[in-house]
């Protein structure tokens, strides 16, 4: 989310907003003459044309999530989960465009920790106020841990589904098994096709 500013206006620009300030004030007060309110016309109009013509740069706050959407560090399947490898574990969620498709989810089910799971084996389910889908392992190992936060407040999911909204960790699955998943590009292409 883009919430804060950096403006770049030259002192020209600057200038010609104070010397239109001070003309329409002075037509405000009845103190400028005739010949005078067409210059205050044309300072005001350069003056706009000025700031339309820089517009204002944004610049987001820095992330404090502890997982991205970096295509060289995570990896999505066809059904829409995701998982990033951290250190010795995987975390594992619903991507971004899932949750979109899905809407207000209002309900999570997550597995219990210990669980051993194959590559497509269901680890729970998530239900919206459209529907409810299950959400699969994106590969073999051993859920280590999940998000009870998500249990009570599952519009977590909603905010933020490749961070916050994690759903599982498990332990760290081999290189292989995570050649055959996408990254950040194939999976935007995959969705675009899949929405055509």
């Amino acid at each position: 989310t883009l919430t804060h500013t950096h403006s770049h206006i030259h002192v020209p620009t600057l200038r010609h907003f104070l010397r239109a300030a001070r003309c329409l004030n002075q037509l405000h007060s009845g103190t400028t003459m005739f010949s005078s309110i067409r210059t205050c016309s044309l300072l005001s109009l350069r003056a706009t044309q000025c700031m339309v013509s820089r517009p204002v740069m944004l610049r987001p706050l820095s992330s404090a999530r502890p997982y991205t959407t970096d295509g060289s560090a995570i990896r999505f399947t066809r059904s829409h989960e995701w998982i990033k490898v951290t250190g010795d574990e995987a975390v594992v969620g619903i991507s971004e465009h899932a949750q979109h498709l899905l809407g207000e989810i209002v309900f999570v089910d997550l597995p219990e920790p210990g669980a051993q799971v194959s590559a497509g084996d269901s680890l729970g389910a998530v239900e919206s106020v459209k529907s409810s889908v299950d959400y699969y392992s994106p590969c073999d190992g051993t859920v280590i841990a999940v998000n009870e936060a998500v249990s009570t407040e599952p519009q977590m999911v909603n905010a933020g589904a490749q961070s916050t909204g994690w759903l599982v960790k498990m332990t760290k699955p081999s290189a292989s098994q995570l050649e055959h998943l996408m990254d950040a590009t194939a999976y935007a292409q995959h969705c675009e096709e899949e929405d055509a």
